[in-house]
């Protein structure tokens, strides 16, 4: 049992930081909507010392605009291709 405890214990924390990494990289893909994660791993140089953007800005995301129907707008253009 205490061999079996002494390869589970270290493995389930290697485990647990392993989906905290996850989490955090899945929280800066872009998935329909602009996020202010996106910007986590970019540094900027404040009094000549490598710093968060985040420490140095303020990040804010406005919310997304609707048409009168409650659809949202879509920024971009839909061309439709003869086949």
């Amino acid at each position: 049992m205490t061999e079996s405890k002494t390869i589970l214990e270290p493995a389930e924390s290697k485990m647990i930081k392993a989906i905290d990494f996850l989490r955090e990289a899945l929280a800066s893909i872009r998935a329909g909507k602009a996020s202010p994660n996106l910007l986590n791993g970019i540094t900027v140089e404040y009094y000549g010392n490598p710093t968060p953007i985040s420490q140095g800005a303020s990040v804010t995301v406005p919310v997304g605009k609707t048409d009168q129907r409650g659809s949202r707008k879509c920024s971009y253009q839909h061309s439709q291709h003869p086949s």
